[in-house]
């Protein structure tokens, strides 16, 4: 897998009928989560039964970083006061897209005396999350994996 530098990954909001910058994150974290659900009874023998396409999938970003937009700062706090559903993109230096409505159930901002303000914040999926098909392509062809559809054609973007 390729490396990038961590100052690639930005949380961008759709505003005003385009996506907007709102911050780049400095330290992030980004864990998609995906719960099971166990039906293992007398009958499974000792090996665990889970039920496929089931259970609750979940999304959270978490970062701190500083913004030169104290217009950013004020969006983000008012979602967070209002606990808004927002449209938001989140993209990382390979150039994979997240896509989900998010609400902000974290928001803190520190400064030392002869700093920066910086911001922490953590968001949570409140949607189904869509990825950009053409950066998992891409992600997947720089570590040297094709897909191939059932009739053993390279899969195209609008298939994923």
């Amino acid at each position: 897998m390729s490396k990038f530098a961590g100052n690639l990954f930005k949380l961008s909001a759709f505003i005003g009928g385009e996506f907007t910058l709102v911050c780049g994150l400095q330290s992030t974290s980004a864990t998609i989560n995906a719960e099971s659900v166990d039906t293992t009874d007398n009958c499974s023998g000792r090996f665990r039964s889970i039920l496929q396409g089931a259970g609750v999938r979940s999304f959270t970003i978490s970062g701190s970083g500083v913004t030169r937009l104290p217009s950013a700062l004020s969006f983000l706090l008012s979602n967070h006061f209002a606990q808004s559903h927002v449209y938001m993109r989140l993209t990382d230096g390979r150039g994979l897209e997240l896509y989900s409505f998010m609400q902000i159930t974290a928001f803190g901002s520190s400064a030392s005396h002869n700093g920066a303000e910086m911001f922490e914040i953590t968001l949570e999926s409140t949607s189904e999350v869509t990825a950009s098909p053409l950066g998992i392509l891409g992600i997947l062809a720089e570590d040297g994996v094709q897909l191939l559809a059932e009739d053993g054609e390279p899969l195209q973007p609008e298939v994923i």
